[in-house]
């Protein structure tokens, strides 16, 4: 969701005090080895988007002549303001009526914080009352109330984002960096091919010219700009909020994550024989030369066998992916519900397995569909498991960590959590198919 004011946006007192909680984690590259402190995700705007209150529609009781196609039961037709806002008793309910003004047009009223919002509704093939289009009324309505919500909690918060970001320290700050060197490289190279150039032709000899640069390394010429105050910002990719995490397989976009790992299908069942696939810790800077990679050439980035032979670099690259997100593949409000179904004592694995679907079928499409592919693709590790000694279990203890997490920040909450997660994980494994079908 667009966190910036748009055509939701209308007079709302914002109070200036509100809790913020950022998390910490750090990518693991082997079992007894640390590489780095990974970004600091904070969790306060995910947090108050769940808070948010959710759309219940107001079902007209008669038929209305006349009724658009594109509109369901919730369209009234002409019907007052006054009428309308009698029927929208608690936060979340929304109707459309006919406009009192304009004879062909309509109008979306919502509840919210106690008052009816009546905006202009349009349709084009989508439902729309800004720039935003959606395939239906419900999640308009949706959106707008976790626009509402979160512009009423933490407007002031928002405004505060973009003065305490710093885009020099993030992670894409890395390949920026890499391609604003060698630009300066091309550069340099340029300017000194250009001065060798310059032929006396008098006495045929080739000028003098200096493999150095002025002072400080500025280009001659050039306003005494360094090449590190070279402008970073041209290559700041902006930050925008959205209501789903991923925008399909490829990318994650509340964080701008390139999904990577997940594309390179020739690549990614290579080594099913390797001993300790996915245990074992791909070396550091080939890691992190392919998360750069990803980032900058997507899906045409070359991690064939040629470039990279060792298999577990590709693996680490693909779990440090999700370990980098900034809401796990269960997502947190699947994962209580989740191991609650694991704890549950004197159940047949039949009723357990029907728990556990239920409740994965609650995630967002983009994470189920994942997490439904992956554990496939792991099914076919576990085969191999006479060779690569990656069992469900040992799988289990690879990628539970990876994929799920308690919001909750206490290290002992965390420490409880951990055995009945890698359980968790692994009836996932074992049951893939009965959960996910073929």
């Amino acid at each position: 969701m667009m966190l910036s004011r748009n055509s939701w946006s209308r007079n709302v007192n914002v109070p200036r005090h509100h809790a913020r909680r950022s998390q910490d984690y750090t990518t693991i590259l082997a079992d007894d080895r640390e590489s780095q402190r990974l970004p600091t995700w904070n969790t306060y705007l995910y947090r108050l988007q769940q808070e948010a209150p959710k759309p219940f529609c107001v079902a007209c009781q008669r038929e209305v002549p006349g009724r658009p196609e594109f509109y369901g039961n919730e369209f009234h037709g002409t019907i007052s303001r006054i009428e309308a806002d009698s029927l929208l008793r608690e936060d979340g309910y929304y109707l459309v009526r006919k406009s009192e003004r304009a004879p062909d047009a309509f109008t979306l009223a919502i509840r919210f914080n106690g008052e009816t919002k009546n905006f202009k509704l349009y349709y084009d093939g989508k439902h729309y009352v800004g720039e935003k289009r959606f395939d239906t009324v419900y999640d308009l309505v949706a959106d707008g109330l976790i626009h509402f919500y979160i512009e009423l909690r933490a407007a002031d918060y928002i405004k505060e984002l973009s003065n305490e970001s710093n885009y020099e320290e993030s992670p894409y700050m890395a390949y920026n960096q890499c391609r604003l060197r060698h630009e300066m490289t091309m550069r340099i190279r340029a300017a000194d091919a250009n001065r060798r150039r310059l032929v006396n032709v008098n006495d045929s000899t080739v000028g003098e010219c200096s493999d150095s640069l002025d002072g400080e390394g500025t280009f001659p010429g050039e306003g005494g700009e360094t090449g590190r105050h070279v402008a970073w910002n041209q290559y700041e990719k902006p930050h925008v909020f959205k209501v789903q995490n991923f925008v399909g397989l490829n990318w994650c976009d509340y964080c701008a994550n390139f999904m990577w790992g997940l594309l390179a299908q020739g690549v990614k069942c290579q080594g099913l024989d390797a001993e300790g696939l996915y245990r074992l810790a791909g070396f550091h800077d080939d890691v992190e030369a392919i998360r750069i990679a990803f980032d900058k050439d997507g899906e045409n980035t070359d991690i064939g066998v040629n470039k990279y032979e060792d298999i577990n670099t590709i693996a680490s690259a693909l779990k440090l992916y999700f370990r980098l997100l900034p809401i796990p593949l269960i997502t947190f409000e699947v994962y209580k519900p989740l191991l609650d179904a694991i704890k549950r004592d004197n159940i047949l694995d039949t009723e357990r397995v029907k728990q556990v679907k239920d409740i994965l079928t609650t995630l967002p499409p983009a994470h189920y569909h994942t997490i439904k592919y992956l554990t496939g693709h792991l099914i076919k590790v576990m085969e191999h498991k006479s060779k690569n000694m990656m069992s469900a279990e040992n799988l289990s203890i690879v990628f539970a960590p990876t994929l799920m997490r308690p919001l909750e920040t206490d290290p002992m909450v965390s420490l409880m959590s951990a055995k009945f997660e890698q359980k968790a994980m692994e009836f996932i494994l074992i049951h893939q198919r009965d959960i996910f079908g073929r």
